[in-house]
């Protein structure tokens, strides 16, 4: 791929070609004409990707940037999404830019749908979202290393070499810390959801720390970073519900909490299932571990936080703290509940952010939590048909494709792998769900997928797979 600047002629003929799709995603430039002035007096630079080397004048993308080091335009065409394309055009621009106009800050009012694009070439937020026209947007910028792609015009003093330097060590080390730290917190959410089913009931205390319409960012345009979770509504609607005649009712809770201050902004919108008039009398067990289960990430970050996480969160200088959790109670009977809840949530910051599913198989007549290590038999083939379940659905997904055998091996067993990768197993009428929620990000770093997805197995198909657990004989009765 080659990656180079267009001329006056050629950034006409390309902005017809694509048919203004430049100023995809960025509804507040909407006039070419002084696009066009900008260029002839040198102030905007386009940048056009092509393939190298055989002649061709096929255009993969395109973007632009000006001589402040806006950023205002990325496009890249369908087929050539998720390739690298965007990232690798981002981040051309941001060192012409500093090559020719000596800027060492670029920046960007980046729509919500496009920030994890440009949080892959190196830019971080710089505030909470905001919203203008209906759009959803973020201020982001990036520093540039001192080592410019082409000769810079100016000279630079060694004082302002200094603070620059200084300026980028602080960015650099900032951002080691919060993906650690991200990666670190998401495991230990895993593990608090393992922890809390076996809890007392009355461990949950409603203390705080002292310490938009809801934003779901797609990533699907122009980069190779990739969200593949759909929404709870859709996902979760492919589920057929198995809803016999019972003797207690399921009511809904719903936790709201939103507020924005200096240091801490917090959005929780939660809602999740609670029974009444079990025969067994096991209401507050029952209920206390749907309870945990919709609420784990709010008790974590924000209702019951750990101390390193305490001590982490008052170290920043701005917080944003959100969970919207959804749940479908997908199989009911007299002795047996299965709910499965969606978790998207923000751990501190804007740009660290996830999306987690849920599940829990409850017996009502002694409130136990069956968890899916206990209830299957993994298998190669298993393995196997999981693996294929996952590809069927989305045939680009990255953990899909490249995760080893081994992993999923050991979700089966229980296993929080990595504090990435973890799996759950919930019923419906029609047999078995295999829940697959994952942060995947490849060893190069290159390629980055969050969500979860699920895969359904029909009674019979499963039945191989079954191990000698109590739960498949009172299915069967």
């Amino acid at each position: 791929m080659q990656i180079r600047d267009l001329t006056g002629e050629e950034i006409e003929r390309v902005y017809q070609e694509t048919a203004g799709s430049i100023l995809e995603g960025f509804p507040f430039v909407n006039d070419f004409s002084k696009i066009r002035e900008k260029v002839q007096r040198g102030e905007i630079i386009f940048a056009g990707a092509y393939q190298e080397g055989d002649g061709s004048q096929e255009l993969f993308g395109l973007g632009a940037i000006t001589s402040s080091g806006e950023i205002f335009g990325i496009y890249v065409r369908k087929m050539h999404r998720h390739h690298g394309v965007g990232t690798a055009l981002l981040d051309a621009l941001c060192r012409m830019c500093q090559g020719r106009f000596s800027v060492m800050r670029m920046n960007v009012e980046a729509p919500s749908h496009l920030i994890p694009l440009f949080q892959r070439s190196g830019f971080v937020c710089c505030g909470s979202l905001q919203e203008r026209e209906g759009r959803s947007w973020a201020s982001m910028e990036r520093i540039m290393p001192l080592v410019a792609e082409e000769p810079s015009a100016k000279k630079t003093s060694k004082g302002t070499i200094g603070v620059i330097i200084g300026i980028c060590v602080v960015v650099l080390i900032l951002l080691i810390i919060i993906v650690l730290l991200g990666g670190r917190l998401l495991g230990e959410l895993g593990k608090n959801q393992r922890e809390q089913a076996h809890q007392n009931p009355g461990y949950h205390k409603q203390e705080k720390y002292d310490w938009e319409e809801k934003h779901t960012p797609s990533l699907d345009e122009a980069g190779d970073s990739k969200q593949t979770d759909r929404s709870s509504e859709d996902e979760l609607a492919d589920i057929e519900v198995y809803e016999a005649p019972v003797s207690y009712a399921v009511r809904t809770e719903k936790y709201e909490e939103k507020s924005e201050e200096t240091k801490l902004s917090v959005d929780f919108d939660i809602e999740y299932p609670q029974v009444e008039g079990l025969p067994s009398g096991k209401d507050q067990e029952v209920n206390q571990i749907l309870r945990d289960a919709a609420m784990s990430s709010a008790d974590l970050f924000y209702l019951q936080p750990a101390e390193e996480v305490q001590e982490f969160f008052s170290s920043q200088e701005k917080l944003y703290l959100a969970s919207e959790v959804d749940y479908k109670v997908t199989y009911m009977d007299e002795n047996l509940l299965s709910v499965v809840f969606t978790d998207h949530y923000f751990l501190g910051s804007m740009y660290l952010e996830y999306s987690d599913l849920r599940a829990r198989i409850i017996n009502l007549e002694t409130a136990e939590q069956y968890e899916i290590e206990d209830l299957i038999v993994s298998s190669p083939e298993l393995i196997r048909r999981w693996r294929m379940g996952i590809l069927d659905q989305n045939s680009d997904s990255y953990p899909g494709k490249e995760l080893e055998d081994n992993v999923y091996e050991r979700m089966l067993t229980g296993e929080i792998v990595d504090g990435r990768y973890f799996a759950n197993l919930f019923l419906d009428k029609n047999g078995v769900w295999i829940g697959f929620t994952y942060a995947f990000q490849s060893d190069d770093g290159q390629r980055i997928e969050r969500g979860w997805t699920t895969v359904p197995f029909a009674w019979k198909e499963f039945a191989p797979y079954e191990s000698d657990h109590k739960m498949w004989d009172i299915l069967k009765k």
